[in-house]
């Protein structure tokens, strides 16, 4: 008796499988879903292992042709990066591939959104403000392919905005710098030093410095254009 049952699910399933069931379509193609998870675990396995922490970053797939019909995959699905990539943010695609029975290959579509903890501005900055404590903050933003954001708002206090800026704007190496101590056709003091000799005179300065920033001033008297470095506010110190 045991048998025939087993005869007549036979029946059942070829005659599904001549009629294009269902069931018989199931078994024999790769389901989608898993090929495109295979390529999302992938990508977050080589972020993991370029220290990107949980929580960090998002990936999501992009969708495949519905009528792809790729052979049911014996063997693990293996997910390679296209062309070596390394995926950092933004959209790519990886490829899958199946090695048996019947070896087959698909790249999949997948975008990479990379969050991270960054300083951002408390408040709307007019160009030239000096950074205080009370002027940023920290706030998880999307970094879009990014790498000269800060994490520390101790890296920028006392920096200077160098353009306007809008409250909640992350702030970059690009659009702050530090305070410019000399400025182009300010008046300045020239401070010579030497063994044991200090002499102070009237200049003007040539162009914009910031600390230890080199900067042309012309002497006022001797109408001598000299080179310097900014050390102090209006001051900037030439050695023989």
């Amino acid at each position: 008796m045991k048998t025939v049952v087993n005869l007549a699910r036979h029946g059942i399933l070829a005659g599904l499988c001549l009629s294009g069931g269902m069931l018989c379509a199931a078994e024999q193609y790769q389901a989608l879903e898993q090929v495109q998870t295979a390529a999302r675990e992938f990508v977050l396995r080589q972020m993991a292992a370029d220290g990107a922490r949980q929580g960090e970053q998002e990936v999501s797939t992009g969708a495949l042709d519905p009528r792809l019909q790729l052979s049911r995959c014996a063997t693990p699905l293996e997910a390679f990066a296209a062309n070596g990539t390394r995926y950092i943010a933004g959209a790519g695609s990886v490829g899958v591939r199946c090695a048996a029975p019947k070896p087959w290959s698909v790249y999949v579509p997948v975008q990479v959104t990379r969050y991270a903890e960054v300083v951002v501005a408390a408040r709307s900055l007019a160009r030239g403000t000096q950074l205080a404590a009370d002027d940023v903050r920290l706030a998880r933003r999307e970094i879009r392919g990014a790498t000269d954001y800060f994490t520390d708002v101790q890296h920028v206090i006392g920096k200077q905005v160098k353009r306007p800026l809008g409250g909640d704007a992350v702030l970059t190496a690009q659009v702050i710098e530090l305070p410019r101590l000399v400025r182009r056709e300010q008046r300045v003091t020239i401070l010579v030093l030497g063994e044991g000799v200090e002499v102070r005179m009237a200049g003007e300065a040539r162009g914009d410095a910031a600390q230890g920033e080199p900067v042309k001033v012309r002497n006022l008297i001797s109408k001598r254009i000299v080179e310097g470095v900014a050390t102090a506010p209006g001051v900037v110190t030439v050695r023989p």
